[in-house]
């Protein structure tokens, strides 16, 4: 899975989904000197239809190569997946430093963290009870960083995180 593109049987109206599990794309924050991961706030990127260039190439290259006889078609919606996940890829779960009282769970991307929840469920209250062992303690801790995204299992395909250039945060 070198690539990190792959495709969802096709719907009951022959529509095929094809995804291209990657780092993501940043947006830059206004007023801030900093990015995130996510949709600027004013707008619905539901709305936009639009990926960066690189990214229609890299699915239409996973078509040639898993699907060919579907490669030039025309998609009939694109959306950007918006990747929030840490930068070794691992779930946190730990007290926030700077905010009394305020416990953070979260982890992989969006609301694919949600069914862990029945696996992650005990250890997130072992944690938050002080009962969790030092090595999920420091596996799932916040830790602020600046390294790299981490290559993770291998699933991913694509160029590292970028920010998103001006041109292509204002089609969003």
């Amino acid at each position: 899975m070198t690539s990190g593109i792959f495709v969802f049987a096709p719907t009951q109206n022959n529509i095929l989904k094809v995804m291209r599990h990657g780092y993501g794309y940043e947006t830059t924050m206004a007023n801030q000197r900093r990015t995130k991961s996510g949709p600027k706030l004013l707008s619905s990127q539901a709305t936009s239809n639009f990926i960066p260039d690189e990214a229609d190439a890299a699915l239409r290259a996973g078509f040639a190569f898993l699907l060919p006889r579907f490669k030039d078609r025309p998609w009939i919606k694109r959306r950007l997946c918006w990747y929030s996940d840490t930068r070794d890829a691992n779930f946190i779960i730990d007290r926030y430093p700077s905010i009394s009282g305020m416990f953070l769970v979260t982890g992989i991307v969006g609301n694919n963290a949600f069914k862990f929840l029945p696996i992650l469920g005990r250890y997130v209250s072992n944690i938050f009870e002080g009962r969790g062992s030092d090595v999920q303690r420091q596996r799932w801790a916040l830790k602020p960083t600046n390294k790299p995204m981490s290559k993770g299992d291998g699933s991913r395909g694509g160029p590292v995180r970028r920010v998103l250039t001006y041109h292509e945060q204002a089609k969003l």
